[in-house]
């Protein structure tokens, strides 16, 4: 049956609500588990890929799991990667880490299992990058009250400046192993006799080794009769292993006392002659420390620019402190660049500050007005997220489609002022600029109101991706939109936003128009004579100008839905750029089309990818001919895409060659017959990236300059609509 240990439940339930699920596919074999010897296995990826590998993983708190992409043992990566582990399905994300070693490299120790069963473990790039990789894996430990030999251990211990103790026992020739990492130059003592909470009921003997299991030092009757203590100093940084063990293979029970001496942790020196490195990663994660009175701890910070670092030594999330304690940022001369504050009232210190890029930083804790003690050290990083009213950018929406280009860092976000008027309505479509076609949009959208209260608007998913929000503004003033990620990647992305104008016309008396799959109905008539009726504000564009609507019928998908106004004589004015999905116009909107075709008399085609339902589509009339405001327009629904033919075209077709291709293609057809045509490629967000003239059977295209990826080629200038599928490797 599957169970999980009271530790995992706590932090697999905490977390059920937030962290994503991965999909589970296992794109590469199942690593076997391996007991106490280092395997390896290599993979790669695309940008914005990953690789999954399953593996068992035994429930138990005396076996540790490792794996890494850095850090030595034959582990290897070109990029920046990060480990993830993930439960059986519904991998669920437990644990990760990134950047845990230089340059890059990621290592990632699971002394827990949540969930029995296959479990998963991922590697991507950490920014999304591609690349390729060797991830080396082992498994430490073993049964309790065996004698797990070195590289095997029981448990990792952290000395402190104070003495610190630790209770184990063994069977008949049994012993227990302690991982220890060590810093250069520092004193390390432990014994299992001469007091400070050493005991033993037997005889005991006690040695120490270094990684490659090669013993250091050793003793057994350095105190009373039978008992063990031994002292050792490091002469470079790294690990040991500390082996406790019956000196004639006796069982029993032992405390073993155990700490460090010299550096920071006695007396407090430079910080530049730190005690150890600290790094953070996007879940809170402890260090526990301690110093004797007058002294310190001191770590080298490592960080990287544009995330936010917090640390504290009290305030929950694992933090903690026996006495009255503060934190100092330093530099690398050693000076305050920034003092910690105390917020929970009880002598604890928090400090929080953003990367700027400096290099070396150094944190320092210490005793207020020299006083010794232990304390827990939790820290983590996150990518800057303004809270409203605070925001990163203003913007005025007007009647013309503007965009902001930006991104956001993992667990961080955007927070856009926006002005508003009473009684206007307002368009804002996001596209995520560097996910690949077949990927979810991962920015989603949040709306606050003046007084940053969260506004009950959804957001409306186009089948392109993006994701479409409007609103109807009720009072003049700002709104606060935040574009955020799902959890912990950042993303690139694209905000188109508009003011659609006072559109709030009631359109339940519109006349119904079935439009058929694959085909065409022509609207046309005169808005002669229609009112303004307050359509529109003073002072606005349309001013003066009046709104008739009709609700077209789209019976099933509709992959290009058409509004065309082409067959216009002279250039009309009525196409205002959106549908409505309800009546009112102001319930919610499809906030721009999918994509946008200029006729050559001055009018356009909007074209839309649309699910089945009712739409509501607007046409304004023109206040500068009031007598007339003739119209004729087409709109109709295609439900088909066509995949670029790879080769000589069927006769009457067209065709791309080589499809998938890379920087180069020729597009070839059953000629164009005296006829204006264009080609129009667009990315699957809708975005136009390039369009050319078509001037022969078969034409050449350079698109050296696009992405990797799917694109929709469109051709002008056809009676009926060509579209086209192409695909860059």
């Amino acid at each position: 049956m599957e169970k999980l240990s009271a530790l995992a439940f706590v932090l697999f339930a905490t977390s059920f609500a937030t962290l994503a699920q991965d999909t589970c596919t296992v794109d590469a074999i199942t690593i076997p588990d391996a007991l106490d010897s280092w395997q390896w296995i290599s993979g790669s990826y695309p940008p914005g890929g990953s690789v999954t590998y399953e593996l068992p993983l035994l429930q138990s708190n005396s076996i540790t799991y490792v794996f890494k992409t850095g850090c030595g043992d034959g582990a290897w990566a070109d990029h920046n990667t990060v480990l993830e582990y993930r439960t059986p399905p519904p991998c669920l994300l437990v644990m990760a880490d990134s950047g845990s070693c230089a340059p890059g490299g990621t290592e990632l120790d699971i002394n827990f299992v949540v969930w029995e069963g296959p479990s998963r473990i991922r590697v991507r790039g950490a920014n999304g990058e591609g690349g390729s990789f060797t991830l080396a894996y082992r498994s430490i430990g073993g049964m309790a009250g065996n004698c797990n030999e070195c590289p095997s251990f029981d448990e990792a211990l952290a000395p402190g400046s104070y003495w610190q103790t630790v209770d184990g026992s063994y069977g008949i020739d049994g012993c227990k192993v302690y991982k220890v990492s060590v810093a250069n130059g520092l004193t390390y003592d432990f014994k299992t006799g001469c007091g400070d909470g050493a005991t033993a009921d037997h005889d005991t003997r006690i040695s120490i080794s270094n990684v490659y299991c090669n013993e250091l030092a050793s003793n057994d009757n350095a105190c009373e009769a039978g008992r063990s203590s031994i002292t050792w100093t490091a002469t470079e940084a790294g690990t040991i292993f500390v082996r406790v063990a019956g000196a004639s293979g006796e069982a029993g029970n032992f405390s073993m006392a155990y700490r460090r001496s010299g550096g920071n942790g006695s007396a407090c020196g430079s910080c530049t002659n730190h005690d150890a490195n600290l790094s953070a990663g996007w879940y809170w994660a402890t260090v526990a420390g301690s110093y004797l009175p007058g002294g310190c701890q001191v770590y080298r910070l490592v960080q990287e620019e544009g995330y936010v670092y917090s640390y504290k030594i009290g305030c929950g999330d694992g933090a903690s402190c026996d006495h009255n304690a503060q934190l100092e940022l330093l530099n690398d001369s050693c000076n305050v660049l920034l003092t910690g504050t105390d917020q929970c009232g009880d002598g604890s210190s928090t400090l929080e500050f953003t990367s700027a890029g400096e290099w070396p930083l150094f944190l320092r804790v210490s005793g207020i007005d020299g006083a010794g003690g232990n304390y827990t050290l939790a820290r983590r990083r996150h990518g800057t997220c303004p809270t409203c009213p605070d925001h990163d950018l203003e913007i005025t929406p007007t009647l013309q489609w503007q965009s902001s280009d930006s991104s956001f860092l993992e667990y961080g976000c955007r927070v856009y002022k926006v002005n508003v008027a009473a009684g206007m309505t307002y368009a804002f479509q996001l596209e995520c600029t560097d996910c690949n076609w077949w990927d979810d949009l991962a920015p989603m959208m949040e709306a606050y109101d003046s007084a940053c209260n969260i506004m009950d608007i959804p957001t409306y998913s186009l089948n392109s991706g993006a994701r479409t929000w409007t609103f109807m503004a009720v009072y003049t003033g700002a709104v606060y939109l935040r574009i955020h990620g799902d959890g912990w990647q950042g993303e690139a992305y694209t905000l188109s936003y508009k003011n659609v104008g006072a559109a709030t016309d009631a359109c339940l008396d519109a006349p119904m128009v079935p439009v058929p799959i694959d085909g065409y109905v022509e609207l046309q008539g005169s808005l002669a004579g229609i009112t303004p009726n307050g359509d529109h504000l003073a002072g606005t564009a349309w001013q003066d100008s009046a709104v008739a609507w009709y609700a077209v019928e789209i019976p099933e998908y509709c992959y290009t839905f058409t509004v065309s106004y082409c067959g216009q004589d002279t250039a009309w004015p009525g196409s205002m750029g959106f549908l409505a999905t309800e009546c009112g116009a102001d319930s919610l909107l499809f906030g721009m089309p999918s994509l946008y075709f200029p006729c050559s008399n001055g009018n356009a085609n909007d074209e839309y990818w649309l699910l089945q339902g009712t739409y509501y589509l607007p046409l304004l009339a023109n206040p500068l001919d009031p007598a007339n405001n003739m119209y004729h327009i087409a709109v109709g629904c295609s439900s088909v895409i066509l995949d670029g033919i790879d080769g000589p075209p069927i006769t009457g077709t067209w065709g791309i060659h080589p499809n998938p291709g890379h920087d180069a293609l020729v597009l070839t057809g059953p000629g164009i017959g005296g006829k204006s045509m264009e080609a129009w490629f667009m990315d699957m967000t809708g975005r136009v990236v390039k369009r050319f003239p078509i001037t022969s059977t078969s034409t050449p295209v350079v698109t050296s300059e696009l992405k990797p990826g799917a694109y929709i080629i469109r051709l002008t200038g056809e009676t009926s609509p060509v579209v086209l599928r192409w695909i860059k490797e």
